[in-house]
């Protein structure tokens, strides 16, 4: 498996996380922005973010990819955790100063196309709050499926759906 796929739209790339992306992560997540389109909004305390991070970095069942730009620098990313059901959920943030350029669709792209070709996963579920338009538009741009309002942790949520026959 590699740890670097390159993109057909752009020079973005990703690799597979490192415990050195732990603080990058940490600020991604505990942005104001991110906090309010996420089911938790809470702000999130740094030792909880370490004994998290390290849980997932050692789980088989997670896939944490940093997308890089041009310069290598790193501007989002994208966590997927493996159900049993061969499904995927997944998260994707880009760094607040680089959103609304493209990089969401282009990094949604290329990590499903890592995840399909190295994981055995059938369908990705995507559940993005109605609100969060970005979002929202960047899975379409993709091919997501429209499957309607759910309600997740109480919450009415869009459920979104990509299949490995779409990659």
């Amino acid at each position: 498996m590699s740890n670097s796929v390159g993109a057909k739209k752009s020079s973005l790339k990703i690799r597979l996380a490192e415990e050195s992306d732990c603080r990058f992560l940490w600020e991604l997540a505990n942005d104001p922005s991110v906090r309010a389109q996420s089911f938790s909004t809470d702000p999130i305390p740094w030792e909880n973010h370490i004994n998290w991070f390290n849980k997932k970095l050692n789980d088989k069942n997670t896939i944490i990819l940093i997308a890089l730009d041009e310069h290598d620098e790193s501007i989002g990313m994208r966590r997927f955790d493996l159900q049993d059901d061969k499904s995927v959920l997944a998260s994707v943030i880009i760094k607040k100063e680089h959103r609304n350029k493209g990089y969401g669709t282009t990094l949604i792209e290329i990590s499903n196309r890592f995840l399909f070709n190295n994981y055995d996963v059938e369908v990705h579920n995507a559940y993005i709050k109605p609100n969060n338009h970005s979002s929202i538009k960047a899975f379409k741009n993709v091919g997501y499926t429209n499957q309607g309002i759910k309600k997740v942790n109480e919450e009415d949520v869009l459920h979104l759906t990509f299949t490995k026959k779409q990659v």
